[in-house]
C-alpha cells in the first residue's frame, strides 16, 4: 500500500512540473522568433540576423568616395549617402577609379571587379588601369582631368567604335569672353589626322569613331587648349557593341617637359594673318614647336605651360601663378593638387619664358635671381635631365642672363630661337611655319647635348 502511495505522489509531483515548464519553453521560442521566417531554424535566423546587421554597419561606415564632395562630376548635387537609390545593387557599378599619372607603388589594390573580368570582357573601359594616361592628369569626381595642354589619353579595341562622356569647366564667367575659352580636343584613330572637337560645359557623348572596319584599332585623344582658359575631363569610355578591350599602346621611352607660356601651348598657332582676335579657336598645342620636337624625337610630351604667365610677374604685371608656381601644381588653375615629380622624369626640359615678364619691364638683376632659383627647384625635381633655355627675342633682353646661368650650372643649355618675320607669325605669334623654325633650332641643340638622332 505505500508503495502504491509512494508511485502516485512521484506521478503526480512529475505531471506538475511537466505543466509548468512547457509554457516557458514555449514563450521562450515565440519571442526569438517573431522576426523570423517560419521556415528557418533558431540557428539559422541568428546567424541570418548576424550577417545583416554587420553588413549594415559595414555600409554605413564606408560610404561612397563622393559623399565626402556631396558633387557629381557634373557639379550638380548628389543624393546624400545612405539613402535608398544609392543602396540598391546595380549590375552596372565602376569599381573605384585610380590616379591615371600614378605609379605601380601608389595603385591602390584592384577591386573586385577588376580581377573578376579580364580586358575585354566589358564594353566600358575601367578608366585607371585600361587606358593610358598622358600629361598631367588627376582624379576627381570620378572623373579623369586632363586640362594642361598635349595631355591626354590613348586605348585600344578590337570592334568598329567607340564614344565617351566629356566633362569641361569654362573658366569666364561672362558670355562673350566664354565663347572665346571653349575648350577643344584632337581625336586621333590609328595615327591618321587628327579631328578636332570641341568640348562644352554639359557632359557631352561624344562618337570618337564609328563604322571602322572591325578589326584591332587605337584611339588618342589629346587636349590642344590650355588649361587657364577650360577644362576638360573623361567620365566613361564604352565601345560599340561586339567591341573587345585590348592593352593600351605602352609609353614612349623617352620623355621630355616644356614648361613655358603662350608660345609653347600653341596661341594663334592656326589663325590666319588676317585674324583680328584670339580665341581657343586659333589655338593648337599639337602643332607648336614643342610638340615638332618631341615627334621628331619619337618621345613622350608633357605641357606645363599657360598663356600670359611670367617667371617673375605675368603680362598683367601681377606675381599671381607665376610660371615657378606652375610649376609644383598638376593643374593650378582647376586643382589644388600638389604634382608629384615622381610620376614623369623627364631627360629632356625645355623652359621657353621670360617674354611677358620683358613686356612689364622686370629687370635683368630680378630675371637672374628668379631664374636662377626656378632653375635650381627645376634641377631638383629632375636631377638626371639635360635643361634647355630658350628666349624669344625681346626687350628687355634676357638673353645675356640666361647665357651665364647655363654657363654656371651643369646640364643645363641656352638656346637662341630666331626672330620670326611677319610671314613667320598670327596675332603676334609663331604660327605653324614660325613652330617649324624654332623647331629645328631646338632639335639640333637637343641632338647636340643627348646624342638622340
Amino acid at each position: 500500500m505505500k508503495q502504491f502511495v509512494t508511485l502516485t505522489l512521484m506521478l503526480a509531483l512529475i505531471l506538475s512540473l511537466a505543466s509548468c515548464r512547457a509554457p516557458q519553453e514555449e514563450e521562450l521560442v515565440s519571442t526569438y522568433r517573431k522576426n523570423v521566417p517560419e521556415t528557418q531554424s533558431a540557428e539559422q535566423s541568428g546567424q541570418q540576423t548576424t550577417e545583416t546587421e554587420n553588413a549594415q554597419t559595414t555600409e554605413q561606415a564606408a560610404p561612397s568616395d563622393d559623399s565626402a564632395t556631396g558633387k557629381t562630376p557634373s557639379g550638380d548635387t548628389k543624393t546624400p549617402a545612405g539613402t535608398a537609390e544609392q543602396q540598391t545593387p546595380s549590375d552596372t557599378s565602376v569599381p573605384d577609379k585610380k590616379d591615371p599619372a600614378a605609379s605601380d607603388e601608389q595603385t591602390p589594390k584592384t577591386t573586385q571587379k577588376e580581377t573578376a573580368q579580364p580586358l575585354g570582357d566589358e564594353l566600358e573601359y575601367d578608366l585607371g588601369s585600361e587606358v593610358r594616361w598622358f600629361g598631367r592628369t588627376y582624379v576627381e569626381n570620378d572623373t579623369y582631368w586632363f586640362n594642361m595642354t598635349a595631355s591626354g589619353f590613348e586605348f585600344s579595341f578590337n570592334g568598329t567604335g567607340a564614344e565617351a562622356i566629356f566633362v569641361s569647366k569654362n573658366n569666364y564667367a561672362s558670355k562673350e569672353s566664354a565663347a572665346d575659352h571653349v575648350a577643344y580636343i584632337k581625336v586621333y584613330v590609328d595615327g591618321g589626322k587628327g579631328t578636332s572637337v570641341m568640348i562644352t560645359d554639359d557632359m557631352p557623348t561624344v562618337t570618337l569613331a564609328s563604322k571602322l572596319k572591325k578589326g584591332d584599332h587605337t584611339i588618342r585623344v589629346v587636349k590642344r587648349t590650355n588649361a587657364r582658359s577650360s577644362s576638360c575631363g573623361l567620365y566613361s569610355l564604352t565601345l560599340t557593341k561586339g567591341g573587345k578591350k585590348l592593352t593600351p599602346p605602352a609609353a614612349k621611352m623617352r620623355k621630355i617637359e616644356f614648361i613655358g607660356d603662350s608660345l609653347t601651348v600653341g596661341y594663334g598657332a592656326i589663325a590666319n594673318a588676317s585674324t583680328a582676335k584670339w580665341s581657343t579657336l586659333t589655338e593648337d598645342g599639337t602643332v607648336t614647336f614643342a610638340a615638332l620636337t618631341a615627334e621628331a624625337f619619337d618621345a613622350e610630351m608633357q605641357v606645363v605651360a599657360v598663356s600670359g604667365r611670367g617667371i617673375v610677374r605675368n603680362n598683367g604685371g601681377d606675381s599671381n601663378k607665376t610660371i615657378p608656381q606652375m610649376f609644383r601644381y598638376a593643374d593650378i588653375y582647376n586643382s589644388s593638387l600638389k604634382w608629384d615629380y615622381s610620376k614623369y622624369q623627364p631627360d629632356v626640359v625645355v623652359i621657353n619664358a621670360g617674354g611677358n615678364d620683358a613686356t612689364v619691364g622686370v629687370s635683368e638683376a630680378e630675371m637672374k635671381e628668379t631664374m636662377g632659383a626656378f632653375l635650381a627647384e627645376v634641377r631638383k625635381a629632375y636631377p638626371k635631365a639635360q635643361i634647355f633655355l630658350l628666349f624669344n627675342p625681346h626687350t628687355p633682353d634676357y638673353s645675356g642672363v640666361y647665357k651665364t646661368l647655363a654657363a654656371s650650372m651643369n646640364n643645363v643649355t641656352y638656346v637662341q630661337i630666331e626672330k620670326l618675320t611677319a610671314e613667320q607669325k598670327a596675332l603676334g605669334h609663331p604660327n605653324i611655319t614660325g613652330h617649324k623654325v624654332w623647331a629645328k633650332t631646338l632639335q639640333t641643340a637637343i641632338s647636340k647635348a643627348t646624342g638622340w638622332k
